[in-house]
């Protein structure tokens, strides 16, 4: 039986400026990294057999994780999924304050998708929700509700 969710995974191309970027826009904190994982425990869990990446584990506030894995072997390609392609994920978090974080992404030099607008005829109606994306591409939603 499933008691939770522990953490949503995001393959990205450079460490550094992934975690600087998800501490800024969302206030993470790392609470762990770990370069040159090439353990065959590593490997047989992502399915991938000369895999060497490192990871980073950041909280969110609020509650739930961020997994951050960069490959440095093998070179994994670019792929810039759109909302409508199958497979394609999102991660969504509440925001207090929409029109600051909207500012937040703007100055952090954000892919803006779609401005603050109001959710209607959803369960969350009368709240609002923001597009955008991470510096690798991964869809973010932001929701004041």
């Amino acid at each position: 039986m499933v008691s939770g969710i522990h953490h949503t995974g995001i393959t990205v191309s450079d460490m550094d400026r992934s975690i600087i970027f998800y501490e800024r826009v969302l206030g993470a904190e790392v609470l762990w990294r770990r370069p040159g994982i090439a353990s065959d425990y590593a490997r047989v869990v992502v399915g991938v057999p000369d895999a060497v990446m490192s990871g980073a584990l950041l909280s969110v506030p609020g509650g739930g994780c961020l997994e951050l894995v960069e490959y440095e072997q093998p070179a994994g390609e670019h792929i810039r999924a759109r909302p409508c392609d199958i497979a394609s994920s999102h991660v969504a978090v509440v925001v207090d304050d929409l029109a600051a974080q909207y500012r937040l992404l703007t100055e952090s030099g954000c892919e803006l998708i779609s401005g603050p607008e109001c959710l209607e005829g959803a369960t969350s109606t009368g709240g609002r929700t923001a597009y955008a994306r991470d510096p690798d591409g991964a869809l973010l939603e932001f929701m004041q509700l």
